[in-house]
């Protein structure tokens, strides 16, 4: 099974995600907010400290975030999944 990474636990995300933990798959997880990675770890997935923790460890990497802007910060800021 793939290990699958997400990003963005609000009022989609932190659904999609529990949705993935409960069917089984492992799932990193990170969110600029602690209590909805809390709340997925309890259900059994791992945090990551940042978006390009996520990637490190996933293969497959969703995000679900609200905005462009959130977009390129979680992608391209400093710790973003696509930093240099």
């Amino acid at each position: 099974m793939k290990q699958l990474g997400f990003i963005g636990l609000g009022t989609m995300g932190k659904g999609m995600a529990l949705n993935l933990t409960r069917a089984g798959y492992p799932l990193a997880v990170h969110d600029i907010r602690p209590e909805p990675v809390q709340e997925l770890v309890k259900a059994g997935a791992k945090a990551a400290g940042s978006p390009r923790e996520v990637a490190e460890n996933s293969e497959v990497v969703i995000t679900m975030v609200t905005s462009s802007p959130h977009v390129e910060q979680v992608m391209f800021g400093p710790d973003g999944v696509l930093a240099d």
